[in-house]
């Protein structure tokens, strides 16, 4: 099982002094975007690297892998931009059948690379209820009002 970072472990509110003691430090990564993504994934940086960075989870150790989603991501865009909803494309057989349009496959292998990405930082449901937990409310407790004394009244019943 994968440990999870102390600011993980801060953010769900079992955070250990004992237990995270010497794990090492990594200040908080810049909001700006790194200067190597294009266009597109500057804009993907904004929307999804920007919030990670203002809770904390994103460090300067981060950068690199959440660039590379960046530039997946917009990438997984544009393919999806060029298939225009076309599925299924023609093919050069003689006699015409259609097949799978082969930049829907890359764009399903693309779309798994992001979204086993997109866990190890929070950004789905599932995973960001593993990354901060919700308060629960108080249990009831069913059986609380048999703790009170019986009230009487002045004939004893």
């Amino acid at each position: 099982m994968k440990r999870l970072p102390k600011q993980m472990h801060i953010l769900q509110g079992t955070y250990r002094p004992a237990r995270h003691d010497g794990e090492p430090e990594f200040p908080a990564a810049s909001t700006k975007p790194p200067k190597h993504l294009t266009p597109a994934a500057r804009a993907v940086w904004r929307q999804e690297a920007v919030p990670l960075i203002e809770t904390g989870i994103l460090t300067e150790a981060d950068v690199s892998m959440m660039a590379d989603l960046c530039g997946l991501t917009a990438s997984y865009r544009a393919v999806m931009k060029e298939i225009g909803g076309r599925f299924v494309v023609d093919s050069a057989r003689e006699d015409g059948a259609q097949v799978k349009n082969p930049a829907w496959q890359i764009a399903r292998d693309m779309l798994q690379l992001i979204n086993s990405m997109r866990l190890q930082f929070g950004l789905s449901p599932v995973s960001r209820a593993k990354v901060i937990a919700p308060e629960k409310p108080e249990p009831v407790n069913e059986w609380a009002r048999f703790d009170q004394p019986v009230k009487r009244d002045k004939f004893g019943g």
